[in-house]
C-alpha cells in the first residue's frame, strides 16, 4: 500500500496505520511555510500557477494562503501536499472544508493510479472475512448504522469504515476506519462558519473492537431516509448509479480545481482517463455485490433490516 509521511497533529488517516519505525514515503504531507517564485511560473488565472511537475495554488492579496501538489500520480516516485498554516485555516473556517477532502482527492488519484482501487462512500462492518457496506448520501446515518451494529454484535464483528473504504475490481474491501467517537450533536449546523463543529461521546467499545483490515464484499446497503421502512433487492445500474453519486458527494478528483489544472496542462495526468477507471472499479466491485436499499427514518431501522440480510 501507500507509505504516507506528514508532520500534521490531527490526521485524518485512521490511527491503526500508524508506524513507528520510518517508511520510504510514496506521498508527504507537510505543514510548513515555504518559499517559490511565482514569477518562474506559468499562470492559470489567478491564483494557480504550473511548474514542470507541480501547481501552486496561492490566494494574491490575503496572508500567506499557498498549497503546493507535487506529482500527483507519483511519475517520479514521491507526491508532495505542503500547505501554509494560514492556508488550511482559511479552507476550514471560510469554506467550511477540511483540508483532508483535498489530500483525500490526492490519496484516490494514487491508489488508483498504483494499485486499481477507488474509495467509496460508505462504513461498514464483516463478518467471517465477508464486508457488509453502508452506502447513502451525507448524513444519512452510515456511520450510525456501523456503529450500531458493531454495538450490539461486537463478539462475531469486525469494523471496516465509518465513511470511505478502499475496494477493487475484484470485490476486495480495505479498511478505513476512521472514528474513535460518536457524533452526538451538531449544533452550530445552520452557520457557515460553525457548521463543522459537532458535539462527540466515547465509544465504550473502541478498545476491544477487531479491525479486519482486509475482506470480500458481501452485501452493500444503500441507505435513505422516509418514513415507510422497507427494504428491496436492487439490480447492479441502479445499485452502481446510487454508489457513484453519493461517493462523489464526498471524494471527487474530478470535481477538484487544482487537480483539473494541472491535468490542464500536464498531458501526463489524464484525469479523464483516470476518471473512468474509478468507475470501471466501481461497476466491477458492484457487480460482486448483493444490494439492498434499505428505507428508514433513523439508523435504529437501518440496522433492524440490514440484520435480517447479515445474521
Amino acid at each position: 500500500m501507500l507509505n504516507i509521511l506528514t508532520n500534521m497533529v490531527k490526521v485524518e488517516i485512521p490511527k491503526a496505520f500508524e508506524v513507528s519505525a520510518p517508511l520510504k514515503p510514496d506521498v508527504r504531507i507537510l505543514e510548513k511555510e515555504f518559499y517559490i517564485d511565482l514569477s518562474l511560473l506559468k499562470p492559470i488565472g489567478l491564483r494557480l500557477f504550473i511548474g514542470d511537475d507541480f501547481i501552486i495554488h496561492k490566494c494574491l492579496s490575503y496572508g500567506d494562503l499557498k498549497l503546493l501538489l507535487k506529482d500527483p500520480i507519483g511519475l517520479k516516485g514521491l507526491t508532495d501536499i505542503i500547505f501554509t498554516r494560514q492556508y488550511r485555516l482559511f479552507r476550514q473556517l471560510f469554506k467550511g472544508e477540511s483540508i483532508w477532502k483535498f489530500i483525500k482527492t490526492v490519496l484516490m488519484v494514487r491508489f488508483l493510479t498504483k494499485f486499481n482501487l477507488t474509495f467509496i462512500h460508505s462504513s461498514g462492518v464483516s463478518m467471517n472475512n465477508e464486508a457488509y457496506l453502508f452506502t447513502g448520501w451525507s448524513d444519512v446515518g452510515k456511520t450510525s448504522t456501523a456503529i450500531g451494529i458493531l454495538e450490539l454484535k461486537k463478539n462475531i464483528l469486525s469494523y471496516v469504515s465509518s465513511d470511505i473504504a478502499l475496494v477493487g475490481p475484484n470485490g476486495d474491501v480495505y479498511a478505513w476506519p476512521g472514528f474513535t467517537k460518536k457524533v452526538v450533536a451538531r449544533p452550530f449546523e445552520k452557520i457557515p462558519l460553525l457548521r463543522s463543529f459537532s458535539v462527540k461521546r466515547p465509544l465504550s467499545l473502541w478498545k476491544s473492537i477487531r479491525i479486519e483490515h482486509k475482506s470480500r464484499i458481501s452485501h452493500l446497503f444503500i441507505l435513505e431516509r422516509g418514513f415507510q421502512k422497507s427494504d428491496e433487492k436492487i439490480g447492479v445500474e441502479e445499485a452502481f448509479r446510487k454508489i457513484v453519486t453519493s461517493t462523489d458527494i464526498a471524494v471527487n478528483f474530478t470535481a477538484d480545481h487544482i487537480l483539473l489544472a494541472y491535468s490542464h496542462v500536464n498531458p501526463s495526468f489524464n484525469i479523464l482517463a483516470l476518471r473512468e477507471k474509478h468507475l470501471n472499479v466501481l461497476r466491477k466491485f458492484v457487480e460482486k455485490a448483493e444490494c439492498y436499499k434499505l428505507i428508514a427514518s433513523s439508523p435504529k431501522g437501518f440496522i433492524e433490516l440490514a440484520m435480517k440480510h447479515m445474521f
